[in-house]
């Protein structure tokens, strides 16, 4: 079987086909051999994949971020209403359990 909706895209074999030669009697020729079946993965997919790596190889905790923040706490130039403090906890929270 095959189905090729992409052509010209990366492609990979089923292993099945090789990983089952044992059961293959020594005489059995190559037209005695069921096809194997190929899977074209489309540009996006392959994109998506490697922009995952990108964003997996980003650390946790912005560092810089972090320091801009406490010097701006400590300056008593950090601005922020009681409101805004809450609604970013209760979003956070709501990430954490959803």
């Amino acid at each position: 079987m095959r189905i090729d909706l992409n052509s010209g895209v990366g492609q990979t074999r089923d292993t099945v086909a090789t990983s089952q030669s044992h059961l293959r009697t020594p005489s059995a020729t190559v037209r005695d051999e069921a096809p194997t079946d190929v899977t074209n993965l489309s540009p996006d997919y392959q994109r998506i994949q490697e922009l995952t790596g990108m964003v997996n190889g980003l650390p946790e905790i912005r560092q810089d971020k972090v320091d801009a923040l406490g010097v701006m706490i400590r300056n008593g130039t950090y601005d922020c209403t009681p409101a805004e403090t809450a609604e970013a906890l209760l979003s956070h929270m709501a990430d954490a359990v959803g």
